[in-house]
């Protein structure tokens, strides 16, 4: 009885000694699963913050000297940014200053196409290509003005005189139709195109009054007792008009 019972506190001791290890590995084990598991959070949560702001990340884990270098390189890109929108913005005023030069300048030679074309009218309509001394009697292309007094010339029918007659009703003709076609490309021609055809439909103008006023001036310009009229000042100013507007056509773009 005595070996018995010794026998089975022994094996009590060691059931008790085994199921302690037991416990204690498995505590062992569960308190390294926890630690790996906080580890784990710590380290999503590290991932986490680095996504969504990585100067909050370095302001809490890394070296202050790290953050300054961000600020300082933000900072650059901060000053790059508005250098280049102050290049931006100096080029935009620079194009706008050239556009608005650039419709006085069209203006201008709206204004001054006008005024050809209205000179055109008149050197060719009023009969004062030549006047008298006194001023009682005047020449022009279509009649002889005396006090009032008109009558045919007589010299209506040479061939001389109706060419310069033909050639001046076209520079009238082709003066409009420049400014018409001036027009026309300034409201549907694309940027950066020049005015061609209306450069050329006024050189073609301006070869007529070239034409035109030559051959009046070589033959019909220098009757005794006559100076030149308005009219005849007129037609050679629409000659040098007329060159220099059909140049600027050719020259200038759209804006």
């Amino acid at each position: 009885m005595g070996a018995i019972g010794q026998l089975s506190i022994e094996e009590r001791h060691g059931s008790s000694e085994s199921h302690s290890e037991k416990s204690g590995e498995e505590s062992e084990q569960g308190s390294w699963s926890g630690e790996t598991r906080e580890e784990v959070i710590v380290e999503t949560q590290m991932k986490v913050w680095v996504d969504n702001s990585c100067f909050a990340y370095a302001m809490v884990t890394k070296s202050p000297f790290w953050a300054m270098e961000e600020i300082s390189e933000g900072e650059e890109f901060r000053k790059k940014i508005v250098g280049e929108a102050d290049v931006m913005v100096q080029e935009l005023s620079f194009l706008s200053h050239q556009k608005a030069k650039m419709l006085v300048l069209l203006a201008g030679i709206f204004v001054v196409h006008i005024a050809t074309v209205v000179m055109l009218f008149v050197s060719t309509i009023a009969n004062v290509w030549m006047v008298t001394s006194d001023g009682s009697s005047s020449l022009g292309l279509w009649k002889n003005c005396t006090n009032g007094n008109c009558d045919d010339l007589l010299y209506a029918g040479e061939d001389a005189l109706k060419s310069v007659q033909a050639f001046m009703i076209l520079s009238i003709i082709f003066s409009v139709l420049a400014l018409v076609v001036f027009i026309f490309q300034l409201f549907t021609m694309e940027k950066g195109n020049r005015f061609f055809l209306s450069g050329a439909t006024m050189l073609v103008c301006w070869l007529c009054v070239l034409i035109g006023v030559s051959i009046y001036t070589n033959r019909y310009a220098n009757p005794s007792g006559y100076h030149h009229g308005y009219s005849f000042i007129l037609a050679w100013i629409c000659f040098c008009f007329s060159f220099i507007i059909g140049v600027l056509y050719l020259v200038l773009r759209k804006k």
